[in-house]
């Protein structure tokens, strides 16, 4: 399989791991996924494993800094923004 045909498999992935809370009973219903806040990080999700394959292939498959990159976008989260969606309206 084409590398980038696995960064975008492993993009897909990322937003259902992330978000399984919504799928337990304890915690919203399934028609959160097909929202457009959902959408819209879904994308973001996607745009972020493209971008950490990169890293990752470019530096001749040096985990630590794919890692750093991934570190470097959940630190981003933490500073720029409290919210976990890029774009969302805030009510």
């Amino acid at each position: 399989m084409p590398r980038s045909v696995r960064a975008l498999v492993g993009g897909a992935s990322w937003p259902v791991w992330h978000y399984w809370p919504v799928l337990t009973p304890a915690d919203g219903a399934f028609n959160e996924f097909l929202g457009a806040i959902f959408l819209t990080w879904f994308a973001y999700e996607l745009a972020n494993s493209v971008m950490i394959g990169w890293l990752y292939n470019r530096t001749g498959g040096s985990l630590p800094i794919a890692w750093a990159g991934h570190a470097g976008l959940s630190l981003g989260h933490t500073i720029v923004d409290k919210h976990p969606v890029p774009f969302a309206r805030l009510s």
